[in-house]
């Protein structure tokens, strides 16, 4: 599930930082 942290795919800041806050990163 790592992989949805790093920023390496074509999607918007809302979705990335939605994503990132569900799976407790920064």
């Amino acid at each position: 599930m790592n992989t949805f942290l790093i920023p390496d795919w074509p999607a918007p800041a809302g979705v990335r930082a939605c994503v990132t806050t569900r799976a407790g990163g920064v």
